[in-house]
């Protein structure tokens, strides 16, 4: 592949990290695109690292069709041509986009997954095991608001959120009054999601590589949180996660306070999305040396 010189290397890694790319694995692509194949010593040396992060960072892009390695001996890592390796990353994200569209009709006549109602003094746990299951249960739960709705969340929650419905009883929500607050790392990929979300009246705040706790905290009372659940998934209806739904106060209250405590520390979702269009309508030209 002939690979042109250009000035903004950083500006071009952050666009590679919308591919699903951490930063360090689209440093080591780049520099394979631009110098050819190389040995894992050879790179080491390169990239300035150690040997254990060099097979990390390669196993990583292998996984994602973005390299894989020579046949002969000894074996010599080789960048894939980065058009065919994109449009793979773009077919497997349609095909999501898909299966999402399917899981929201089918959540739309799901009335099984209701959270359970509360009797006499007693609160109540209940563990969440799909995808579907998780939905189910926060679309209930956006609509039992009454007061305050607030959630935190990794990235990939905000297009989940927008093309399952759950978007759409947030501004119901918020139409009758309800005040409702978000917490998200805002990346190039969910840009658009969180721009949905800030347009139906959200408080939304970004927080630089959040990937902390996961929940949602309805009016101080119900939550749902994530125990476990595997971020990069192939999404769909049966995907295993296990989250927690309770409607005990003492639950709600942990959450929230972590919740505050985080707020103080996000910035306003709106000035980062201006950040992310202003650094999108820079030109890129070329691919050059990260060096």
């Amino acid at each position: 592949m002939a690979v042109d010189a250009m000035n903004d290397t950083k500006s071009l890694i952050k666009r590679l990290t919308c591919f699903n790319l951490t930063e360090k694995e689209a440093r080591c692509y780049l520099y394979l695109l631009t110098h050819g194949p190389q040995h894992p010593t050879s790179l080491m040396r390169a990239l300035k690292t150690y040997r254990e992060d060099i097979y990390r960072r390669c196993t990583g892009l292998m996984n994602k069709n973005m390299l894989y390695k020579s046949a002969a001996e000894p074996s010599l890592y080789v960048a894939s041509e980065l058009d065919p390796a994109l449009q793979c990353f773009i077919a497997h994200r349609d095909d999501e986009y898909h299966v999402l569209r399917a899981m929201k009709e089918e959540l739309k006549g799901l009335v099984t997954c209701k959270p359970p109602a509360k009797t006499g003094d007693t609160y109540t746990f209940k563990i969440l095991k799909t995808l579907r299951e998780v939905i189910a249960v926060t679309t209930q739960l956006v609509r039992s608001a009454k007061a305050d709705l607030a959630f935190i969340a990794p990235p990939r929650i905000l297009d989940l959120f927008s093309m399952t419905g759950v978007l759409d009883e947030y501004a119901k929500v918020i139409n009758q009054g309800v005040h409702v607050r978000g917490i998200t790392d805002i990346t190039p990929r969910n840009q658009r999601a969180a721009r949905e979300h800030v347009e139906v009246g959200m408080h939304l705040r970004h927080l630089d590589q959040y990937r902390g706790i996961t929940g949602v905290i309805v009016d101080g009372k119900q939550s749902i949180s994530v125990i476990h659940a595997d971020l990069n998934m192939r999404i769909s209806s049966d995907a295993n996660v296990t989250m927690l739904w309770s409607d005990s106060p003492e639950q709600a209250s942990y959450l929230m306070n972590t919740f505050e405590l985080i707020w103080n520390q996000a910035t306003d979702a709106e000035e980062r999305i201006r950040e992310l269009s202003e650094d999108r309508r820079t030109p890129t030209e070329a691919i050059v040396s990260v060096y």
